[in-house]
């Protein structure tokens, strides 16, 4: 597939063949007024690059109980620290259905475009029980209310399934937010 150069930019634009870099030598007056004279070669950005590994449970460090005992008051501040740190825990679902939609909205406040919130909920491992659909639309609702509150902009929910993304059309009616289907 041949690509035409007005498509291009010049920057990203390569020949098929590499081109040879030659460097110029300095002129020897330049040398005399400067004896630190360096050459600089332009380059391009350097591409990103990542190695990964397979994680080993086994490998990852555990944390060790303290061997002495906790009496100086270092050590009092720093369990103090990790209580204050467990009470921005939500205490229920719905808690932290909402802490996830405001989350998101400072995603999109920051200057996000687009982003996909998928909630992982291992209370509703099955949904073939009555009323378990019912309940992830009802938390679907507070993170879409949320989201919309807090980014003060519409907000559109794709629903995979066109009966689903109806139904809830039709039943909240009050929403801040469009109901749409994939």
């Amino acid at each position: 597939m041949a690509t035409s150069p007005a498509l291009l930019s010049r920057q990203y634009a390569r020949p098929s063949h590499p081109l040879p870099r030659q460097l110029l030598a300095p002129s020897p007056v330049a040398v005399a007024a400067s004896p630190a004279v360096r050459l600089r070669v332009r380059r391009g950005p350097t591409p990103a690059q990542a190695k990964f590994g397979k994680f080993d449970a086994a490998d990852a460090p555990t944390e060790a109980g303290p061997t002495a005992p906790a009496t100086s008051e270092a050590d009092g501040a720093a369990g103090k620290a990790v209580l204050e740190d467990d009470s921005c825990l939500p205490s229920d679902l719905e808690g932290a259905i909402w802490q996830s939609g405001k989350a998101s909205a400072d995603f999109v406040n920051s200057g996000g475009m687009r982003g996909i919130a998928e909630l992982l909920i291992p209370q509703l491992e099955f949904l073939n029980q009555e009323g378990a659909q019912a309940e992830v639309w009802a938390l679907s609702r507070i993170l879409l209310d949320t989201l919309a509150e807090e980014t003060g902009q519409v907000v559109k929910a794709v629903f995979p399934d066109a009966g689903v993304a109806a139904l809830l059309k039709h039943q909240w009616k009050d929403a801040k937010f469009k109901c749409a289907r994939s």
